[in-house]
């Protein structure tokens, strides 16, 4: 019997990661480094990475989020 490595590996940096989320403006799941930001909503959690958040189109959509 042959063990799988799972990767969690970061899909903005590539390192590996063990806890990993998804943004909610470009859905790359991205390690705690790279999130910029996090907000708490009624519907659960907003994630803005670093890459979005240089867009100020995306950005002002977290901020109303």
């Amino acid at each position: 019997m042959t063990k799988i490595k799972m990767s969690h590996k970061c899909e903005r940096c590539g390192r590996e990661a063990q806890y990993r989320e998804a943004c909610n403006h470009c859905n790359r799941k991205v390690c705690q480094s790279c999130i910029k930001n996090s907000k708490r909503t009624s519907t659960g959690r907003a994630i803005i990475c670093k890459d979005c958040c240089g867009d100020s189109a995306k950005r002002k959509k977290h901020g109303q989020a």
